[in-house]
Parts: structure tokens; sequence; C-alpha cells
């Protein structure tokens, strides 16, 4: 590579890094309404959580419907809906 040749990568590389944040930012508002749509590997028989227990269904369910805990970062359940919980023996 010639001394010109990285020159121009490097002025090119300098160029995107300072644009790069401000693109990503404008792009970040979220957007309302809209058609949301969802790729899957499987196919979901029935939108009813009760009739279908496929792995499809599993894989759209936090799509549709909030859950009492979550799953946190950390490995640990997290209240979603419920406030508080306790566990008996």
């Amino acid at each position: 590579m010639s001394r010109r040749q990285f020159l121009h990568l490097t002025a090119g590389a300098t160029a995107g890094a300072a644009v790069g944040p401000r693109v990503a930012a404008a792009q970040s508002r979220p957007k309302t309404g809209g058609t949301f749509i969802s790729a899957k590997t499987t196919e979901a028989p029935s939108l009813d959580p009760i009739l279908d227990q496929s792995l499809g269904r599993h894989r759209i369910d936090p799509l549709f419907y909030n859950r009492v805990v979550e799953w946190g970062a950390d490995g640990k359940l997290e209240p979603a809906l419920a406030e508080s919980w306790t566990t008996s023996a």
C-alpha cells in the first residue's frame, strides 16, 4: 500500500467515524405506529397459548403477552407484571 492510498484510507475512516455517531443518534428515535414484521424459523399453528404449546408459539409469546416475571441479564428472575413474590417450601 502506498503512502497516498494509506492517507486516503485514513481520511475516509476518520470522516466515517465523525459522521457515524450522528447518524446512529438520528436513527435511534422510536417510530410510533407502523407494522411489526417478525421472521420465524417455525410456524405457530395458533395464537392461543392454552391450545398450542409448540416451540414456534413460545418464541412469539413475549411479543404478544407480558409475563409475571422475566429473566434479567444476570440470570436472575426480575418482576415484570408482578411487584413482588415469595416462595414456599
